[in-house]
């Protein structure tokens, strides 16, 4: 595994090798590593998954099928075996053309940043096929001279998916090309670990009015430097902004509705007589 090799490589300059294992392996597969940790602690297991082999199969597959994967075993765990066998072949067999494409360009050409396998997998699988192979394609023809490939990937697929996502058919409001506008220029300007996919975070976007869009574009610009995840951290700051305007809506309607109780008078004497008067006349 290309992992080990590197911890090889490098074992002079590592002083724990357990914890660099473990971080590689964190932004590899960010989501499965810790699902596979509570997995091995629960004891419903017949044995351990081996993390480094399963990290490394599921890197080749996107995060949300690994869950599936994971999930999959989880009920099955009693029936299992061998978890690592099971989990390593069951996701060979959804690996596309384009992950195994990428995984032997991420072996045989040395980026100054490595390429992140589960990432690219991930944005390569919302695009068709053959546009995944010729980005891939055009990666290993500027071989070296790409410092980021994880980061070029990401930005020529959200390109593509951009330009074949149904609503570009769609007539946006002038909000929308504002806040679409933002996101461009933010990709363009390099300060980002990587660039925010569009295609991923428009649904959640549209949950919060265009100022509080804008205002968490600002935050993102502002704390680049610290955001290893643009699109993930944009996709929670809407879901968590629009959780709070609904809360405080709620928190509001009662306050109303308590002071109206409070401030009402003669409501009982309105209800038991006044009505009755108001028809008679």
């Amino acid at each position: 595994m290309e992992l080990l090799r590197d911890l090889r490589n490098k074992a002079e300059e590592i002083n724990n090798p357990s914890g660099w294992v473990k971080k590689a392996l964190e932004q590899n597969v960010s989501k499965v590593v810790p699902t596979i940790c509570r997995m091995n602690r629960g004891g419903e297991l017949a044995a351990p998954i081996n993390l480094v082999l399963a990290a490394d199969a599921l890197s080749l597959i996107s995060e949300a099928a690994g869950e599936e994967l994971l999930q999959e075993l989880q009920i099955k765990a009693w029936k299992v075996k061998d978890p690592t066998k099971w989990l390593v072949g069951r996701a060979s067999k959804q690996v596309s053309k384009a992950a195994r494409r990428a995984k032997l360009l991420s072996q045989n050409v040395k980026h100054e940043i490595p390429m992140r396998l589960s990432r690219i997998v991930d944005i390569l699988e919302q695009i068709e096929e053959k546009e995944a192979l010729r980005i891939l394609q055009d990666v290993k023809e500027k071989g070296t001279s790409i410092s980021n490939p994880t980061a070029w990937i990401c930005c020529a697929a959200q390109r593509v998916a951009e330009a074949t996502t149904p609503w570009n058919d769609q007539e946006w409001s002038a909000a929308d090309e504002r806040v679409h506008k933002k996101i461009k220029a933010l990709n363009k300007s390099g300060e980002l670990a990587e660039p925010i996919e569009y295609t991923r975070v428009k649904a959640e976007l549209d949950k919060v009015d265009e100022k509080s869009r804008l205002n968490l574009l600002k935050v993102l610009e502002e704390k680049a430097a610290t955001i290893e995840h643009p699109t993930g951290w944009l996709v929670k700051a809407c879901r968590q902004s629009a959780a709070n305007f609904k809360e405080y809506a709620m928190a509001r309607t009662s306050k109303k509705a308590a002071a109206w109780e409070e401030n009402w008078e003669g409501g009982e004497e309105w209800a038991e007589g006044t009505w009755e008067e108001e028809e008679e006349e």
